[in-house]
Parts: structure tokens; C-alpha cells; sequence
């Protein structure tokens, strides 16, 4: 239930929530296994499309595990929402004084272990890409009116 919670409250930030000037760039989703904050940089959501792929299906976006230390990993990640994939292009560990003490060049594409950090943000994305589709409430406009 709690997940669910996480999920909605994030989903409503990144797609009906406020608009992109004043929303928060990192927006929390859940906690890890080693209860650890996992975060979605908003600004960095891209739904890429290849080949005849369809919109939503490839979600392109930055995401971190903040630990009690101080310390981070940042994760540039790219999931393919149909057939449940992931793959890291890029991902750097910082230490509690922000120093990158190690990082990675992309990783192949690998299936999607239910359960893991992976699954939680395709799950995630699942869900905002069908409340695009589907909104099931109004969007805020932004138009203001002005008495002149």
C-alpha cells in the first residue's frame, strides 16, 4: 500500500502536479531493500521513440539512491516498458563530500528482476505513461487572464 502511495503522490508530480518551473527536479519514490531514498530527476524524463516502437515504450530518465551516509548513485537508465527491460548507460557513485568514487560506461539490455529498484520505476512509468494516455483527472492550464 505503501508503494502505491509513493507511486500515485510521484506520478501526480511529474505529470499533473505543478508546472515545470516550480515542481521539485527530484521527485521521491520509494525506498530500496536497504531502505534507502530512491529518486526520479524530472527534468530528465525523455520517451524516446525507435524504430516503429511506440510512444511510452522507451523511457529514457536520471534517477538516484541517497543513502543515510551522504552518499549517492546517480543512474542515467533507459527501460523498455513492453517487454520489461533496463539498461544503465551511465552511473557514477558519489561520496557524502560529493566526490565520484567510481563509474561505468552502458551496460547491455537484461531482463527486469521483479522485486528490484528496476521493477519499482517500471512500474512506475507504467503508470504515468497511462495516465498521459488516459488522464483520469483535468490538467491545470496555464493560461492567466489579465484585466487591461
Amino acid at each position: 500500500m505503501k508503494r502505491i502511495v509513493f507511486l500515485l503522490v510521484a506520478m501526480a508530480a511529474l505529470v499533473i502536479g505543478a508546472s515545470a518551473e516550480t515542481r521539485s527536479r527530484w521527485i521521491f519514490v520509494g525506498q530500496n531493500v536497504d531502505d534507502e531514498s530512491v529518486y526520479i530527476d524530472t527534468k530528465t524524463v525523455e520517451f524516446p521513440t525507435f524504430g516503429n516502437s511506440q510512444t511510452g515504450d522507451y523511457v529514457t530518465f536520471w534517477w538516484k539512491v541517497a543513502r543515510r551516509d551522504g552518499s549517492e548513485t546517480m543512474t542515467h537508465a533507459q527501460i523498455r516498458r513492453s517487454i520489461r527491460y533496463y539498461r544503465r548507460l551511465k552511473w557514477s557513485v558519489y561520496s557524502a563530500t560529493h566526490e565520484v568514487t567510481s563509474s561505468s560506461t552502458p551496460g547491455a539490455w537484461e531482463g527486469i528482476t521483479p522485486g528490484s529498484i528496476a521493477d519499482m520505476l517500471c512500474d512506475f512509468f507504467d503508470a504515468v505513461v497511462e495516465e498521459l494516455q488516459h488522464p483520469t483527472t483535468p490538467r491545470r492550464t496555464s493560461e492567466r487572464t489579465t484585466n487591461m
